[in-house]
């Protein structure tokens, strides 16, 4: 079965932390939203957000619909939190057959902010001032409704825990 699954939840929840690990868990391409930011943009701060989002997110897309027809799993390492991006994964998802599931990595904000502003800049996520977390709205997530397939992982637990979590949900899903 061909999984394309979506992170939500905010900056420094542990979104990026989850999505490597759980990747070749499940024999699955990861692709990260802050590493294609890097390598399409020399200073992706210096970038207009509206277009460099745009850039990105159509070039992960595209990335996504490749891996996906190619036959192989997806896990899409991004901020996916309103329901039209959601949507717009779940139409990608259904063309090319894939179950269509999303990750919600819940952290409390305190927690998340403290780790978005100490962590180590790396090509795959980005410092996060706690100044930046109220100006650009980053707490503001769609929550899931009924006809969406959400998995719920704490983000202030360890991996293994958050994966055997991620799998009786799958199983409770009736995802295999």
């Amino acid at each position: 079965m061909k999984l394309f699954i979506t992170t939500m939840g905010i900056p420094g929840a542990g979104k990026s932390h989850f999505s490597k690990h759980i990747a070749p868990k499940i024999g699955a391409v990861r692709l990260n939203s802050d590493s294609m930011r890097n390598s399409v943009f020399d200073d992706p701060t210096a970038i207009d957000s509206t277009f460099g989002n745009i850039v990105v997110f159509n070039a992960i897309d595209y990335a996504a619909s490749e891996v996906l027809r190619a036959g192989y799993s997806v896990v899409y390492d991004a901020k996916v939190n309103h329901r039209n991006e959601r949507d717009k994964n779940a139409s990608i998802a259904a063309k090319f057959d894939a179950t269509y599931l999303n990750v919600w990595v819940q952290t409390p904000k305190e927690i998340a902010m403290e780790r978005g502003e100490k962590r180590e800049l790396r090509l795959d996520q980005t410092h996060i001032s706690k100044e930046d977390y109220e100006l650009r709205g980053y707490g503001d997530i769609d929550s899931p409704e009924d006809d969406e397939l959400v998995v719920v992982i704490d983000g202030t637990r360890p991996f293994e825990e958050q994966y055997e979590s991620f799998k009786q949900q799958l199983e409770t899903l009736g995802i295999k």
